[in-house]
């Protein structure tokens, strides 16, 4: 077991091989009563919201249809 300092900010130092074996910058956090339980979060977490901008331009392919588009005949 290892003792970490709290600093005066709050903030809590990982040691750096713990940190190259999670292999990650986020990590989840919760707490049961007094303890506190730091859980490395899952890659594929990650990427899905670097690439939530590419998802939202997709799901306007999907809607960009112009069999469907009922609207457009009122417009005319």
């Amino acid at each position: 077991m290892n003792i970490l300092k709290v600093s005066p900010k709050g903030q809590v130092t990982i040691p750096r091989h713990v940190r190259n074996l999670i292999k990650t910058d986020r990590l989840l956090f919760e707490m049961k009563g007094k303890v506190i339980t730091l859980k490395p979060m899952k890659l594929e977490v990650d990427e899905a919201i670097s690439n939530f901008s590419d998802l939202a331009s997709k799901s306007f392919e999907f809607w960009d249809n112009k069999q469907d588009d009922v609207y457009q005949t009122f417009y005319e």
